[in-house]
């Protein structure tokens, strides 16, 4: 501890500096030997309050101290603030006496804001003032170093430390650029490259020469060698250099094969990296960017988790042909599958109990979501299959329309064309047809009217656009179909036998007692088949009529004679009579 005596001759030799900052009286002796240990150690390496060589060295100590003194009229400030602060509180409570002055209230509030806006001030500039000094000090001590202790040339490597390798990144490579390098006399003899070519630098950046070992190295090697990818690397380009002139150029030269390396190339990422990586000061700096980047990059992994657990549900509704949305305010299977997978996975579940977070509160469970979902993944089957339609050599189109339950004309569009050998067909388009002019139909072929049609049929439309006669060749399976069913409409008995098929199927399809009744007297053969209605626009469901009866005719003979015997309705018994005597 030093003595008053120490303390007094140094109070009398440097008055200022032993000031306090603030109310620029002496510190006294008491107080000085309480703040700062710093001053101890000044005053420790005085040994005689009359030799001038330790007064120098006293003040040189000082003056070293100056910046952490400065840190104390910081903190001095600080502790200003706080009891400006603490004066804040008496004043709220001098507010709500009963003997309250305004007056006096204000007078004291402006002075109080007076002492806290000078501080604030003062406090601002001195730490404007530390920071720009510890900056220029750094600087000034980094840039001294690293002249004095660091060589560039490559024969001088060794293990650095990060600042001595980001000085070193920031130089680069060491280029040396003479007007003659050092030649090797055997290899000039024998007419070959004998020294090394400073217009190599051009092609291999990364390549480095050694005038102390006149020698190559490589500088990512040299620096960044030891590390995943290095398990083949070669020492000479690190550590001892090569000289080997006539071997360095051609395709298979040094250079070429080794800066073409798993072990250049991997010791040249880990140099990428290494620029890119922030210094101490700025990841301080950003740290609080850093976080929230992170924090976006884990939310952005969890919406896209989300989003593809939504395209899967709608993907395998779609496969199995179900329905998303239920009737009214039913919730559909679409929702109930997120809530029985919500049950089995809790990051899933905890999402959904987060929306009120998200902007909006979105959830993708409106029918509106459901409905982009099924678009996009129609979009994607989509143009998968075109995809392969055009890596096909050949195809084939064929559009055909029909009315759906809602008497609404909706067509289709197939595509056919071989893939691997294989005849593979594809449907692209299924769209609802608000004309059935050819115009607006399509270029396939049949024997409708407004595909065959002369004058606004599609082949119609076809000479008329291409402005000359396209050959039309009527689809054979049509025209054979036309001809059957033309040909049997003039039999009396085809009409009568087609009609009784729709009559037993209209019979037993009407009331679900008799077709009960019919599927129990079906269910006691192996081979029975349930009666059919008569399409008109599906050529094979007539065939199919025929069929069922034919094979089911014994349990139907049977079915009728027991309704006409034991059914209640006489109108019903009477029907089924007939049918049975048909």
């Amino acid at each position: 501890m030093p003595s008053q005596a120490q303390f007094e001759q140094l109070q009398l030799r440097y008055p200022l500096s032993l000031q306090c900052p603030c109310t620029k009286f002496a510190i006294p002796y008491e107080y000085f030997i309480t703040i700062k240990p710093t001053y101890h150690q000044i005053l420790s390496t005085s040994t005689s309050s009359d030799d001038e060589t330790s007064c120098h060295s006293m003040e040189q100590n000082l003056n070293a101290s100056q910046e952490i003194y400065s840190v104390n009229n910081v903190i001095l400030d600080l502790l200003k603030l706080q009891s400006i602060f603490s004066n804040c509180e008496s004043l709220i409570k001098q507010s709500q006496a009963p003997d309250f002055s305004e007056e006096i209230f204000l007078i004291e509030t402006h002075s109080l804001c007076i002492s806290l806006k000078n501080i604030s001030t003062e406090l601002e500039t001195k730490c404007s003032q530390l920071l720009s000094s510890i900056e220029a000090n750094r600087g000034n001590i980094i840039s001294k170093n690293r002249s004095e202790l660091i060589s560039t040339d490559p024969s001088d490597n060794r293990k650095y430390n990060d600042d001595e390798l980001r000085y070193l990144v920031d130089c680069g490579p060491n280029h040396e650029f003479l007007s003659s390098y050092p030649q090797n006399l055997q290899l000039k003899k024998k007419g070959k490259q004998c020294s090394f070519s400073s217009s190599w630098y051009k092609d291999f950046p990364y390549l480095e020469y050694s005038v102390k070992k006149d020698a190559v190295f490589c500088f990512s090697c040299r620096l960044f060698g030891a590390g995943p990818g290095a398990e083949k690397s070669q020492e000479v380009w690190s550590f001892k250099g090569i000289s080997s002139w006539s071997k360095m150029t051609g395709s298979g030269g040094k250079m070429v094969k080794h800066f073409k390396s798993t072990a250049h190339m991997s010791s040249e990422n880990r140099l990428l990296n290494f620029s890119q990586k922030k210094t101490n000061i700025d990841l301080m700096l950003i740290g609080g960017q850093r976080e929230v980047d992170r924090k976006r990059e884990q939310l952005l992994k969890l919406n896209e988790k989300i989003v593809i657990t939504l395209l899967d549900v709608a993907r395998f509704l779609s496969r199995q042909a179900l329905s998303f949305q239920g009737d009214g305010n039913s919730e559909g299977n679409f929702v109930a599958t997120i809530d029985l997978l919500r049950r089995h996975d809790p990051v899933l579940d905890q999402w959904f109990k987060d929306s009120s977070l998200r902007p909006y509160h979105v959830t993708y469970l409106h029918h509106d979501s459901q409905n982009e979902l099924i678009t996009l993944l129609g979009r994607a089957v989509q143009q998968a299959i075109l995809n392969d339609i055009h890596k096909a050599q050949f195809i084939s189109v064929t559009v055909d329309s029909t009315t759906d339950i809602s008497n609404k004309e909706i067509y289709t569009i197939v595509i056919r064309f071989v893939k691997d050998f294989i005849a593979q067909e594809r449907m692209i388009s299924v769209m609802e047809l608000n004309s059935k002019v050819g115009e607006n139909i399509s270029q396939s072929y049949d024997n409708a009217l407004n595909m065959s049609g002369v004058n606004q049929g599609v082949q119609a439309c076809l000479n008329k656009h291409l402005n000359r006669t396209i050959l039309y060749i009527p689809c054979g399976v049509h025209s054979t179909n036309l001809v059957v069913k033309h040909g049997s409409s003039i039999s009396i008995e085809y009409i009568n036998f087609f009609g009784i098929l729709q009559e037993l199927y209209n019979f037993f399809e009407m009331s679900a007692k008799r077709h009960s009744l019919l599927c129990k007297n079906l269910s006691e053969t192996e081979f029975g088949i349930l009666v059919k209605d008569l399409s008109r626009t599906r050529w094979s469901d007539r065939y199919e009529a025929v069929r069922a009866v034919y094979i089911s005719h014994k349990q139907i003979v049977d079915t009728l004679q027991e309704i006409s015997e034991n059914d209640s309705v006489k109108t019903t018994r009477q029907t089924a009579e007939n049918l049975k005597n048909k």
